[in-house]
């Protein structure tokens, strides 16, 4: 049994009863968070009391960063009805990377984001409205995400730790560079998954100086380049009004000013 676990139940039917109206907080497509506050006795048992009839839940738990519970769906279908359910805690995996540039040199302070892939994964966390109560419960904020951003230290090495195991979408963003393609890869329970180097490509520098019509330079403003082959960088103009890309493939690239 686990203590102090956290019970999540969200409400994933097509209209909340009315009888929820005074407990339910709202999120993203109208699904809504019933219960956040509970916790598992010492024999890791829990209850929720006074559930209207006839309508349909998702049940997830959580322990800190390393046990994750995994979702199930309640289905009531009569006015007297009580669902027992036992929730295995698995535990959470992480992601391990390197991002280096053209010349192979540790790249730091890259931006990192790691996204759960809901459409290709066979998480957990699959069963309907699982993905939305995660976020909707607010650990969107904690340890505990949907999706993760954090950067690479001064050895280009980045980590995330606390995830859900599944499938992820890891992208790696630097300002003034076309990024490379994302990598997909899966977390098992319990283990941290090595994703391969990203390498940002060799290509071309492009500056300018970004001025308004009185020749004044124009400072903080975001530039983007936008190839025909499909690529894409984006950067700000620094205290002079000017601006740098670095890394940029040879092509044909539209400037625009946001």
């Amino acid at each position: 049994p686990v203590a102090n676990a956290r019970v999540l139940l969200g409400y994933t039917g097509d209209s909340p009863p009315a009888e929820l109206d005074h407990a339910i907080t709202h999120g993203d497509d109208d699904e809504c968070v019933v219960c956040s506050g509970l916790r598992t006795a010492t024999d890791g048992r829990f209850c929720v009391r006074g559930l209207p009839p006839f309508s349909r839940y998702a049940l997830l738990a959580v322990r800190e960063a390393r046990l994750l519970g995994s979702v199930c769906e309640l289905d009531f279908g009569g006015e007297k009805c009580l669902a027992q359910v036992e929730v295995v805690l698995s535990r959470a995996g992480a992601i391990r990377g390197h991002v280096v540039d053209a010349t192979g040199g540790d790249f730091a302070h890259v931006e990192v984001s790691a996204r759960f892939d809901s459409k290709h994964g066979d998480s957990t966390n699959d069963a309907k409205g699982g993905i939305q109560l995660w976020r909707d419960s607010g650990y969107d904020k904690g340890s505990v995400l949907f999706s993760r951003e954090t950067s690479t230290d001064a050895r280009g090495d980045y980590v995330f730790t606390g995830l859900e195991p599944g499938a992820y979408e890891i992208s790696v963003n630097s300002r003034g560079h076309v990024s490379p393609i994302e990598q997909r890869l899966r977390v098992e329970s319990g283990a941290a998954t090595l994703a391969e180097s990203f390498v940002f490509p060799k290509g071309h520098e492009v500056s300018g100086l970004l001025i308004d019509r009185s020749g004044q330079p124009i400072i903080g403003e975001s530039i983007s380049l936008f190839g025909v082959s499909g690529d894409s960088a984006a950067t700000m103009t620094d205290r002079a009004g000017r601006f740098h890309f670095s890394g940029i493939p040879a092509g044909i690239y539209d400037a625009r000013v946001r």
